[in-house]
């Protein structure tokens, strides 16, 4: 119905209702059109033959990453035909609000020619072909499925296992199971609440913790952590509850440091195990050689893929 003449300016080729065309041909939602506070008056405009018009690069590229990538150095750990995993930075988020933004995950991939395959994957979603979620503070493995078919196996056949590295404050002295309660898991960046007591809003929250390493002179200690189905700020907020908050978590009342020290390490599902050795930072101050060869001898896993 229009002619994309230029990267903001469309020239309409036929009579339209604005909002008409913005909704059918550029697929976008009520909910996005809100953001741009466009007035109802204009939005029921009837468009001419030939009329151009100047519409914000954001909205006309509502549904498209943008190819251009600046944020830090992200690794590609492992490549085949259904799956890419990748070492995510600490403080980067997966995907992007608006087209403008060139610093995530999904933005690396788009610069890497991956356009095609991972992001036409579940387009209805914000993570097109990712199989889960970081925290944008967390570092660690993320894996994209590159076909439908290998994303919706993976989402809705297979439980992951996660396993996952912390540097969190205090001594942890005795391995254990860990069982609480969360609210307040789909209020945004808002903090979530834990307690041992279940209620009607809540949901249950389940990780293993093990102890791999203590520094007594800086009072810290190096955990592995495993968990089935994750939830958001689940481990920081447990692990905040019991007493030892990571470190440099300051929303959950951890010391500020370098970083927040969480690191997405390991993934398996089914018979397939995926890790990320990289754990930026934590060998500063720990030897994690050691402290992951007693991580996988304690869970029984292997360098499988």
């Amino acid at each position: 119905m229009a002619k994309n003449n230029s990267l903001s300016e469309f020239n309409f080729i036929a009579e339209i209702l604005i909002e008409e065309w913005l909704k059918q041909d550029l697929g976008i939602s009520r909910t996005k059109l809100k953001e741009f506070h466009f007035k109802k008056s204009w939005l029921s405009k009837l468009t001419k033959k030939k009329e151009t018009l100047i519409f914000p690069l954001d909205l006309l590229n509502a549904r498209l990453i943008n190819p251009i990538f600046t944020g830090p150095e992200v690794r590609i750990l492992y490549i085949d035909d259904a799956l890419v995993t990748l070492s995510k930075p600490a403080g980067m988020h997966l995907f992007p609000l608006h087209y403008r933004e060139t610093d995530t995950l999904l933005n690396f991939l788009r610069s890497q020619n991956f356009g095609r395959d991972i992001l036409q994957v579940a387009p209805e979603s914000h993570e097109r072909g990712a199989l889960y979620r970081l925290d944008r503070v967390t570092s660690g493995l993320m894996m994209f499925a590159r076909t439908q078919i290998v994303y919706q196996k993976f989402r809705q056949n297979l439980e992951p296992q996660k396993y996952y590295l912390a540097t969190v404050q205090g001594q942890v002295q005795t391995s254990s199971h860990q069982r609480h309660f969360l609210t307040g898991l789909s209020k945004g960046g808002a903090k979530v609440k834990c307690s041992q007591n279940a209620s009607k809003e809540s949901v249950e929250a389940n990780i293993d913790i093990l102890p791999l390493a203590f520094r007594a002179d800086l009072n810290l200690s190096l955990i592995g952590i495993v968990l089935g189905e994750g939830h958001r700020h689940q481990i920081r907020v447990q692990m905040a509850t019991l007493g030892y908050p990571i470190w440099g978590d300051v929303l959950y009342g951890g010391n500020a440091a370098e970083r927040v020290f969480l690191h997405a390490w390991a993934y398996s599902f089914g018979a397939r195990f995926f890790h990320d050795d990289t754990c930026p930072l934590f060998g500063k101050f720990f030897d994690l050689n050691s402290g992951l060869e007693m991580f996988r001898n304690h869970c029984g896993i292997g360098e499988r893929r």
